[in-house]
């Protein structure tokens, strides 16, 4: 989805953990050689990377835009607004990194046999992502019932100067390491819970929308006092991810460039090396010819949900920006 930007208020969701992620256990029902194979992965994602760890995600199972009415102007005027329906359950990393981030891995002859001795004869796959599709269509009737789904949160952080944060990623992220980001991350789970120990929709929402702030605190080291509530631009699927879906905020920060550059500079975060300014008038591509050869460079390196971001952001805020 993506249109007009929407606020907390606009946002509702449905949770049910039947609508749950964790592929694996499911996998190994039906193939346990396939669940092998993710097991496999994941193993030698952390070996390479020790510092990644599992844990529980929110998995995005469906967006639905719906128009709402409210009769309490009077009693023959309707008022109409679209807000947003998301329907989500849980995941968990190691499934996501496995089925969305793994999926373009060429599958060897023993796996692919693995996974097409349980397929029609017509059906040919040749990735992990191809297979573990049309898994899900011919035992589910769903292409993506063997997909992690895991939701992830993007931010198009503006400064008081007119910039728009972004970040290089550093060598130890789960995925695209050194591709320019915005700032981001996961909703979490163990923060949505209520008074009752319980995840519901309304916790969830408070959980996705104060998510990227805490990402942004945690990664840029700005105060969470200096910025704005968030408003979701749009959700998008990443192709590369194997449909991993992503939601774009927009967050105004009340500090400058360099007041921004000095919090980073005294930050801790290891998730990027450095920290990028890219005037808000450069967003679109098309205006970015003035910007130094070494920025135009780095722009040719964006992850998949910052580019969705940025394009978000150009749609709702661009002519603005250029007047």
């Amino acid at each position: 989805c993506g249109g007009n930007p929407l606020f907390r208020s606009s946002v509702t969701a449905v949770f049910d953990d039947q609508l749950h992620g964790f592929i694996l256990d499911a996998l190994e029902k039906v193939s346990a050689p396939v669940k092998t194979l993710c097991d496999r992965i994941w193993d030698k994602r952390v070996q390479d990377n020790p510092s990644l760890y599992n844990a529980s995600k929110f998995r995005l199972a469906a967006v639905k835009l719906k128009q709402s009415t409210d009769a309490s102007k009077n009693d023959n005027e309707l008022l109409s607004d679209e807000y947003l329906e998301l329907c989500t359950g849980l995941t968990d990393y190691k499934t996501f990194i496995c089925t969305n981030s793994s999926s373009n891995l060429v599958l060897s002859k023993t796996d692919l046999f693995d996974i097409e001795q349980l397929l029609p004869s017509s059906i040919i796959t040749r990735t992990l992502g191809e297979g573990l599709k049309s898994l899900g269509k011919a035992i589910c009737n769903n292409y993506r019932a063997f997909i992690s789904d895991c939701l992830g949160v993007s931010g198009i952080v503006t400064t008081s100067d007119n910039y728009v944060i972004l970040i290089k990623r550093s060598g130890i992220t789960g995925e695209f390491q050194g591709f320019i980001d915005c700032p981001g991350g996961h909703p979490e789970p163990d923060q949505a819970l209520d008074s009752a120990s319980n995840i519901t929709g309304d916790s969830f929402v408070v959980e996705l929308f104060d998510s990227i702030l805490e990402e942004i605190v945690e990664e840029i080291n700005i105060p969470k006092k200096y910025l704005s509530d968030p408003v979701l631009l749009g959700i998008a699927r990443q192709r590369l991810s194997n449909g991993r879906p992503v939601a774009a905020f927009k967050i105004r920060c009340a500090l400058d460039a360099s007041s921004v550059q000095m919090l980073y500079e005294k930050g801790d975060s290891t998730e990027s090396v450095r920290i990028i300014f890219l005037p808000s008038n450069c967003v679109l591509q098309d205006n970015r010819g003035s910007l130094l050869p070494s920025l135009q460079k780095d722009l040719a390196n964006l992850t998949p949900g910052c580019a969705f971001a940025l394009d978000q952001f150009w749609k709702v805020c661009g002519k603005r920006l250029c007047n």
